[in-house]
């Protein structure tokens, strides 16, 4: 079970070395789990569980919910009848400072026989980041200081079971809920996304008149049969979030109020005829490295998404990108008067750093999600059968999803699964922080908080040869190789798959030149950014687009019916974490796509100079002489090509149909395949 910790009332584990001492000495515990975790042991003919419910904070709160819990053990809904009665030791008080710090400690007695194989987690454990179930609960407006906590030790898996106390806490807090004591219960990670998803507010929604849009489409949508439209949404009941520490646990209160509350935009593609919807959406967290919000999930997978009838949904979850819109060039009057913010009132007080306030995005990013799902005539998708969703964030946005993830996923199951694109080592804070000597600190201290585990959500982690950025430095980051480069999991708790390709770039031609025609569109360049390229060098112009596109997919089928991805081979790195290369300069292992085993040029995953050029990578082509070595003929060429295309398509890494571009590029011959620019 896992724990969430919210705002005036924490719900955790907690049992005592000295409380199991004591038992232990009266010869009643069997067994030893360190701190906070359960100890089971057996008696006689039953085997004994001791639980410990313990609350901080003013003693009024603090009795009101344990009563509340003793009352619900004692309705027989914690306890067990043991010769006819419940045991009489089920609430034992201690006091250790009275009406600041009370245990409570449950004990029930179980009338199960003949097992001894208990189960149990292993001693040792550093955090929580990897137990399955929540329970939750809120106090409404409870102080930082004096906060009321409350802690129920969790359910171990046994071969035989009781009734555990994570339904008598439940049951407690909705009797609490009743009696106005607390404001939420949030519910057991293991609730379905229907059901967990309906408890989440809908936000308020109108959408903007005029199909100018910054961002818009750089494509013809109507051409593609696609509609195109932006929604202001308000936030309704925003939260704010904490972790409780280095573990994934959270803390959760109201957000501080602001003029105008808190409002945002989305744009929304979808089939222009419902017909052709196929029922999965993606939502996208828009990326804003460039100070400008880019749909780069869009730019990559637009072709797929198409051709397949996903809709679309781009979220503006900072208010960098806010600040953006003020300055629209097409437009310039279309979103001065729609009071947009996502800054709390202390993040905008910092005009250095306060637009990168996070604090706001994970109800947006929720809510937004429920409106889709559930919204009805509200919902920019009413005449659309929506019947799943998916989130993705790219590289700066990766670090938001896996904030996601890791912290509001459990809590809210609004998505179906999650693409993570081009992630670095850290993840993104839960609420606005102060920087540090002029740099704003990360999560990336606590390893169980970057290190992505869905809950039973798939996730795909997607990445170029570039990422981790700044290696061999980002390397030395401690738990790197457990998280950013964690095992592929099957389990139905843990759905994870990390797709690393060989020859890719974080930022590559197709991309590259799409965000500089968003940008160059809606909001002016100063200059034509560039690198230090030498032709017949430039950009690198390897397709990872193909891996967007069957990557989503396969999360997708993964959700939709079970079916796994395919594994990956991982990039063969040093103990520094620097790709090993061959003879041609190209990576070693990885997800090898026909370009990359039929190779025209070498693909270097970043490019040294100013600005983005450390995010781009180069492609340097094979010298004439030596692609006549390799492909004597256009025809040798296009067979190697094929052959290699129908490998990956079997392996699960391309579609066919992309396999056919490639097929029908390589007819130009490998010089052409080579070719590349060096300005854009």
């Amino acid at each position: 079970m896992h724990l969430d910790h919210l705002d005036g009332l924490e719900v955790g584990r907690g049992l005592t070395r000295e409380a199991h001492e004591k038992h232990r000495a009266e010869g009643e515990v069997g067994g030893y789990h360190h701190t906070h975790r359960r100890v089971v042991g057996k008696q006689g003919a039953h085997l004994r569980e001791t639980r410990v419910v313990e609350a901080r904070g003013a003693h009024d709160r603090v009795d009101a919910l344990l009563d509340a819990v003793a009352q619900r053990a004692h309705g027989g809904i914690g306890g067990r009848e043991v010769d006819g009665h419940l045991d009489t030791r089920c609430f034992e008080v201690r006091e250790r400072v009275p009406h600041v710090d009370r245990r409570r400690e449950v004990q029930v007695l179980g009338g199960i026989h003949g097992s001894d194989d208990l189960g149990s987690h292993a001693p040792g454990r550093a955090d929580d980041s990897d137990l399955d179930h929540d329970i939750s609960l809120v106090v409404p407006g409870a102080p930082s200081e004096g906060a009321t906590r409350a802690r129920a030790l969790h359910d171990v898996p046994m071969r035989r079971s009781r009734p555990a106390l994570a339904p008598l806490l439940a049951t407690a807090a909705s009797a609490a809920l009743a009696a106005g004591l607390l404001t939420s219960v949030a519910p057991a990670a293991t609730a379905s996304s229907e059901s967990t998803r309906s408890t989440v507010p809908l936000p308020t929604i109108s959408e903007i008149p005029g199909d100018t849009i910054f961002t818009g489409a750089l494509q013809d949508v109507d051409a593609l049969g696609y509609t195109e439209r932006e929604y202001v949404v308000g936030v309704a009941q925003p939260q704010v979030y904490s972790y409780v520490g280095n573990t994934v646990r959270t803390l959760v209160k109201p957000a501080p109020t602001t003029p105008g509350g808190y409002r945002s935009r989305i744009i929304v593609r979808a089939p222009e005829d419902p017909a052709d919807f196929n029922g999965r959406v993606l939502v996208e967290m828009m990326n804003t490295t460039t100070l400008v919000d880019l749909d780069i999930a869009w730019q990559q997978a637009h072709e797929y998404l198409v051709r397949d009838g996903w809709a679309y949904v781009a979220i503006t979850v900072q208010q960098t990108g806010i600040n953006a819109l003020q300055r629209f060039t097409r437009e310039p009057k279309r979103y001065t008067s729609l009071g947009l913010n996502l800054m709390t009132p202390a993040a905008a007080k910092d005009s250095a750093n306060g637009s990168r306030d996070p604090s706001i995005a994970w109800d947006l990013t929720s809510q937004v999600g429920a409106l889709l799902a559930q919204g009805g005539a509200t919902s920019p998708l009413a005449d659309y059968d929506v019947e799943s969703l998916f989130l993705t964030g790219q590289s700066q946005m990766a670090g938001y999803a896996t904030t996601y993830v890791k912290a509001i996923h459990p809590r809210h199951r609004v998505y179906d699964g999650f693409l993570v694109a081009y992630r670095g080592t850290g993840a993104t804070n839960l609420q606005y922080v102060k920087p540090v000597a002029g740099t704003v600190p990360t999560t990336s201290g606590s390893v169980s908080q970057r290190t992505l585990r869905g809950r039973g959500a798939p996730v795909i982690s997607l990445q170029s040869e570039s990422d981790p950025l700044r290696l061999p430095a980002a390397a030395e980051i401690p738990g790197v190789a457990t998280s950013l480069w964690r095992a592929d999991s099957d389990t139905p708790a843990d759905r994870f798959r990390l797709w690393e390709v060989a020859g890719s770039s974080h930022n590559d031609r197709w991309g590259a030149q799409q965000a500089l025609g968003v940008l160059a569109r809606d909001f002016g360049l100063p200059f034509a950014p560039e690198c230090p390229w030498t032709a017949p060098a430039g950009v690198n112009d390897f397709p990872m687009r193909f891996a967007w596109h069957r990557a989503l997919d396969a999360l997708a089928v993964w959700h939709e019916t079970g079916t796994a991805p395919a594994t990956g081979p991982r990039l063969v790195r040093d103990d520094a974490g620097v790709v090993q290369r061959d003879s041609d300069g190209n990576a070693l292992g990885g997800i090898r796509l026909p370009r990359i085993e039929v190779p025209v040029a070498s693909y270097a995953p970043t490019t040294p100079g100013p600005l983005f050029c450390p995010l781009t990578g180069t492609q340097t082509p094979f010298a004439a002489d030596k692609l006549e070595g390799l492909y004597p003929t256009t025809d040798a060429y296009v067979a190697r090509v094929q052959a290699e295309v129908d490998r990956s398509v079997g392996a699960g890494f391309l579609f066919a149909e992309d396999g056919a571009t490639l097929v029908e590029s390589a007819r130009r011959g490998p010089a052409a395949d080579a070719e590349t620019i060096q300005k854009y």
